[in-house]
């Protein structure tokens, strides 16, 4: 219970001490709003669209994904997202922690989970659609090795099977759960491992061709292309490792040199609670497995470990995550699944060097609590300079796209140019170093129709689009403008200017205008829609109420206090 405790503390600090005032980012526009708004008609019907089409291979995903957003959204608050989020990230941690505790020190193994939580190669914070694909699936893989170790591997290659339909990268690890083995009595059956090798490259092959024959994108790629494949799965794992040792070092520096009071007030407090909770090489395993005693299950548990970091970057070979150098923004969460080899690590030098003389072990425990304790201080500042900072600029600019946009009627589109304003000392768009402007070109066009309820006799409710530069265009027979944004969708569905028909917003200087001088784009001249009344009977939806909640209420006793003597 008290390593429960810490993590969940540790946890809440270090990557939700503001969730109160977070939003939604990146993907979470297409795959928290949308949802937010569905019945109970919409969720059987993405059900059956899931095991039917296979989105993106995934169907397992979306199967969890949006059921859990839709609940969440029941609740009427954003923040109930987050705390769901936290409660599955902090489960997950534990799960590692009960792990690492039956080949560890309690000490050595709360570590490992502390490290997991703190990871400072993952700065991805609190994005909600990872739940799924990172947290669920990890305590799914923790099924499968469980079921493994207790010898009954066609369970586990089942479970394995689940997990590929959910969230690939975690599958890889299931080929390496033999080494297991290693720490046990019994050792290796070759017999055995060729049969479950056999079942999960079975697996593995049968799914992938699946997806490829119902046309995803990833499987086609991979198994077209297969020596590009091969050639960037293995670099990938050596370019990952040496990314997240460049920042386990450069984040908590830039903690000890560029603090603020505040930091460091979360860094003593957290090493204060830390060296009050536990011993970070203190106590033994709950039990010794046969077979490999004292140092050498340490040095079995670490090379392991290297084993459980390297091998899910064997995935990472596709455009949007190789080379494995993000680190910042939703992206670099693409370092979670390596995250239990690392803590497998930190549990296993810890637990050697608990068998060193006491004088050694308690210098690294110190040093041990004090790096964690300023991992805590990373976290909050990711929180507080990115995820906080980042929706307040998304409020105030979705805010003014919707009270220069309150004329749009029936077939008109908005546009918002993302180029950077010329002649300007800061940024005035919403946009930091984890979240880039390009945010506005993806994710724009949902925006809208996932907050508004639009009267049902319009046929094409107005719309946010964001123009970027180099962007294509296209004349159309009938005299529109067809712009290629946001390029991964399709021709039917990119926006089509129109004389007299269009919205353009754009930064002038600092200022976020609204533009009515003629424009020329695509090499043709077009008039923007000139300033109306507003428009009438545009009600809004839940998702609407999400993002924008009313004022809270004071309470009664606040309400009726005096703030000076009458």
């Amino acid at each position: 219970m008290r390593a429960f405790l810490l993590i969940l503390v540790v946890k809440f600090v270090a990557d939700y001490l503001y969730f109160n005032r977070f939003g939604v980012y990146e993907d979470d526009y297409l795959f928290t709003l949308i949802p937010a708004n569905w019945n109970l008609t919409h969720l059987y019907a993405n059900a059956v669209y899931a095991i039917q089409h296979w989105p993106q291979g995934r169907p397992g995903w979306w199967l969890i994904n949006p059921a859990l957003t839709w609940l969440c959204a029941r609740t009427g608050s954003l923040g109930a997202f987050y705390l769901l989020l936290f409660a599955i990230t902090s489960l997950s941690a534990f799960c590692i922690y009960r792990f690492l505790r039956t080949h560890t020190g309690l000490g050595p193994a709360l570590c490992g989970a502390l490290f997991f939580v703190l990871n400072p190669a993952d700065a991805s914070g609190a994005i909600i659609m990872h739940m799924t694909n990172y947290f669920i699936v990890l305590m799914m893989m923790f099924a499968g090795l469980k079921v493994y170790q207790g010898r009954r591997g066609l369970w586990s290659v089942l479970i394995g099977a689940l997990v590929l339909v959910t969230y690939e990268p975690y599958f890889l690890l299931f080929g390496i759960f033999p080494l297991w083995d290693l720490l046990a009595e019994r050792g290796w059956s070759w017999k055995r491992l060729v049969r479950y090798w056999v079942a999960l490259a079975a697996v593995f092959m049968g799914v992938m061709l699946l997806r490829r024959h119902l046309g995803d994108d990833r499987a086609t790629e991979m198994l077209g292309s297969l020596g590009d494949v091969l050639r960037k799965a293995a670099l990938a794992p050596w370019i990952g490792v040496g990314t997240n040792l460049t920042v386990d070092i450069s984040r908590p520096w830039d903690a000890v040199t560029s603090g603020s009071p505040y930091m460091w007030a979360i860094v003593i407090v957290s090493m204060a609670v830390l060296f009050l909770a536990f011993d970070p090489v203190g106590s033994r395993p709950l039990r010794e497995t046969g077979g490999a005693p004292g140092l050498r299950r340490d040095a079995i548990l670490f090379a392991i470990g290297w084993a459980f970091v390297l091998v899910p970057y064997l995935y990472r070979w596709n455009a949007d995550y190789y080379p494995p150098v993000v680190t910042l923004g939703r992206l670099s969460a693409m370092h979670l699944p390596s995250g239990f080899g690392f803590s497998i690590i930190v549990a296993s030098v810890l637990s050697a060097v608990s068998r060193a003389p006491r004088w050694i072990g308690r210098a690294v425990s110190v040093a041990t609590v004090t790096y964690l304790a300023l991992l805590v201080a990373v976290g909050v500042e990711i929180q507080r300079t990115q995820m906080v900072r980042d929706w307040t600029l998304q409020k105030q600019f979705w805010g003014r796209v919707i009270d220069m946009t309150r004329d749009a009627r029936d077939g008109d589109t908005i546009i918002v140019d993302s180029d950077p304003p010329g002649g300007v000392l800061s940024e005035p768009r919403p946009t930091t170093e984890a979240f880039p402007a390009s945010w506005m070109v993806s994710y724009s066009s949902v925006f809208f129709h996932s907050i508004f309820r639009y009267p049902a006799g319009w046929k094409q409710p107005p719309a946010v689009y964001a123009s970027f530069l180099g962007m294509k265009t296209r004349n159309l027979p009938d005299g529109g403008l067809q712009l290629e944004t946001p390029p991964w969708r399709t021709q039917a569905e990119w926006p089509v200017l129109r004389d007299g028909k269009f919205i353009w917003l754009e930064w002038e200087g600092m200022n976020f205008v609204r533009v009515t001088r003629p424009l020329t784009i695509g090499g043709r001249v077009l008039h923007p829609k000139m300033p109306g009344p507003p428009q009438e009977g545009i009600g809004t939806l839940p998702a609407f109420h999400l993002l924008f909640p009313a004022p809270e209420k004071t309470w009664k006793s606040i309400a009726d206090g005096l703030n000076y003597p009458h």
